[in-house]
């Protein structure tokens, strides 16, 4: 990777503006890695970089996804890391909390409502446009400078792609936001551009958080995709299936089963969801 690698004039007016906020301690953006969350998690692990920290990547070779899962890295995708501090105390609402601020950024981009599958992918009409993973590095890995945990959050947002020479499972199940966009912005819908926009409402968020502790569960039911649909989510635990109700204080997915068995699935993966 090629960290001094000049930005072109886009680029460099958008880390300029991210600069002058004052918040980011460590801000790059790079034309070509293997994964900006690998990245950052050893820079963290060794202790090099100064937190909080933003990595930007033009092009991925290896992405991560979930589990074994490979993030497809195409070109006109946002993608992005960041390393920040981990607060022990919503350390569990960080991944919707996350969600929440990428569904709120594009909003007034998009001609329909973003909307979260639980955790934190975002969707749009039905379609992925937006996916996240977050890493926790626990407070007694390596670095003597992670006192409190680091969270290590990664995004690919799709602005600009061209879904058609993507694998055809994609095609069906993903979107693009220039092609959600509403038509009178559709230029506008740049990764320069969203970037900014997601990171002003990330740092809004993250604010929110600090002086109203339950605001998430006040607002999830307004941009949850899952919320008085039918679920069935592969936890720790086994298959879970039921009527979901929302969200707890914290983060877990509440489902009442077909048996009136109230679950708060604390971590795990929708398989699939339907009207009830």
């Amino acid at each position: 990777m090629t960290l001094n690698a000049l930005p072109h004039q886009q680029r460099r007016s958008a880390l300029d503006e991210i600069e002058s906020w004052g918040y980011f301690r460590s801000v790059c953006w790079v034309d070509t890695i293997d994964s900006t969350n690998r990245y950052l998690s050893d820079q963290v692990r060794a202790g090099t970089i100064e937190l909080p920290a933003l990595l930007v990547a033009t092009s991925q070779t290896s992405g991560v996804g979930r589990g074994s899962n490979k993030w497809y890295s195409p070109s006109g995708c946002l993608m992005f890391s960041l390393a920040i501090p981990l607060d022990d105390s919503n350390s569990t609402l960080l991944p919707l909390q996350f969600g929440y601020a990428v569904a709120n950024a594009i909003e007034p981009i998009s001609q329909a409502k973003p909307l979260i599958k639980w955790p934190n992918d975002v969707f749009i009409s039905g379609k992925k446009v937006c996916g996240i993973l977050i890493e926790a590095i626990p407070r007694n890995d390596a670095s003597p400078h992670n006192k409190r945990g680091i969270a290590v959050i990664g995004v690919g947002l799709n602005c600009q792609v061209d879904l058609s020479t993507a694998p055809e499972d994609l095609q069906k199940s993903a979107t693009s936001l220039h092609i959600e966009a509403k038509r009178s912005i559709v230029t506008q819908v740049t990764p320069e551009f969203v970037l900014i926009q997601v990171l002003q409402a990330w740092m809004d968020a993250s604010s929110l958080s600090s002086s109203e502790p339950n605001w998430l569960m006040h607002v999830w039911q307004n941009v949850s995709l899952l919320n008085q649909r039918w679920v069935t989510v592969r936890s720790a635990g086994g298959l879970v299936e039921g009527y979901c109700l929302g969200i707890s204080s914290r983060g877990a997915l509440l489902v009442v089963t077909s048996n009136n068995q109230a679950v708060e699935v604390m971590s795990g993966s929708i398989e699939s969801y339907r009207d009830v």
